[in-house]
């Protein structure tokens, strides 16, 4: 965990995007051809294509997929394009608000003090420790973070880092109404703010004290405003856009 001023580093944090309910519809566009992704120009979107500006998935403000903080766990599979157009962090995963509760995957930038691509964990107003791991631009990779009796573990692809002990401050409490969980963007100050660039697909929460699903969102409907989990937690996909893997890998 590196030193410094917290509080500094979360003001840097930004905010979720707010999504309009009344988004236009969305269709399946071409990706950038890089490890796994090809032009998708007409039907079958099987991933969510975020632009780095004003793009993320989220429920509605004010509900989040769990309050549980603890022992849970995070899987997800990214294709991380470089930085974004605030060349700043850019959220993965984020569950609660950035800003006071819940935590969530990111990845920092040059405007957070740290290199492009540096993957991390966010503990709303608590911190953000690195993980000393950096994302592969244009190549897709698996991400894993656990939080097991307060204990965090990341891993990308086959290397695991051991975080130590995470405070996090709970969900669904106080700040419930100003919450929401959210897929390339993030939750703090409640307007546009770290767009996660590339690709992001099968997302998966697990409960680890039960060893059953929370939710796994495919993202395989390809088209519409919404993509909605196995379990039926239904995100609204505002600017996020549906495009197609030409390779996906087993998660």
């Amino acid at each position: 965990m590196r030193a410094g001023s917290v509080m500094t580093r979360l003001m840097l944090v930004g905010s979720a995007v707010a999504l309009a309910s009344c988004a236009e519809p969305t269709t399946p566009v071409s990706m950038a051809s890089a490890d796994g992704a090809t032009a998708n120009a007409a039907g079958g979107g099987t991933t969510l294509y975020f632009n780095g500006v004003n793009a993320n998935a989220s429920t509605p403000l004010g509900t989040v997929l769990t309050t549980q903080i603890d022992n849970l766990e995070v899987d997800v599979m990214v294709r991380y394009d470089g930085p974004n157009a605030g060349h700043s962090h850019q959220t993965v995963y984020y569950n609660g608000h950035g800003a006071v509760t819940g935590w969530g995957i990111i990845i920092q930038a040059q405007a957070d003090g740290d290199p492009d691509g540096s993957l991390a964990i966010l503990a709303g107003g608590v911190d953000i420790p690195l993980t000393g791991m950096t994302l592969t631009i244009g190549k897709w990779q698996h991400i894993v973070a656990r939080r097991v009796n307060q204990q965090v573990t990341v891993t990308l692809d086959d290397r695991t880092v051991e975080l130590g002990g995470l405070g996090v401050h709970p969900v669904g409490g106080v700040f419930a109404s100003i919450e929401r969980t959210t897929i390339g963007g993030d939750g703090t100050f409640d307007a546009p703010s770290g767009s996660f660039n590339g690709a992001i697909d099968k997302v998966r929460v697990r409960d680890l004290s039960t060893d059953t699903w929370v939710e796994r969102w495919n993202f395989n409907a390809g088209e519409g405003t919404t993509a909605t989990g196995v379990n039926g937690t239904v995100l609204g996909i505002g600017n996020a856009v549906w495009a197609r893997r030409g390779n996906p890998q087993g998660v």
